[in-house]
């Protein structure tokens, strides 16, 4: 399911996008979770103005698909991305939630530079 999230937020198109990304992570906990996950995130889909068609015509889309998983694949193989948050900051990386001083001191490593 995060996989089509991810396709349905770039098929609402570089304006709504964020504003996808945001509701979905908002509303994970009940589509993820869901009987019917698809079903769960049409519905999502539809409070963001995308027609049920709308998302079928978008999870049909395999230049997407191969495009979100290229950018997964990269990630794992040249950064190492296991998780989920995943940061990279100047030539350092932050996984995982952390707090913010894991965050200061990558930061402050990189602003120094």
């Amino acid at each position: 399911p995060a996989l089509a999230a991810s396709m349905i937020a770039r098929c609402a198109g570089p304006k709504k996008f964020f504003g996808f990304i945001e509701i979905m992570f908002r509303s994970q906990p009940q589509w993820s979770r869901s009987q019917n996950p698809m079903q769960a995130l049409t519905k999502v889909a539809r409070f963001g103005g995308l027609s049920g068609d709308d998302v079928q015509a978008c999870l049909k889309r395999q230049t997407l698909l191969d495009h979100i998983r290229k950018i997964a694949e990269v990630g794992q193989n040249t950064h190492k991305v296991t998780s989920t948050p995943f940061f990279i900051i100047g030539d350092q990386t932050v996984s995982g939630a952390q707090p913010f001083d894991a965050f200061k001191k990558v930061l402050d490593k990189a602003l120094s530079k």
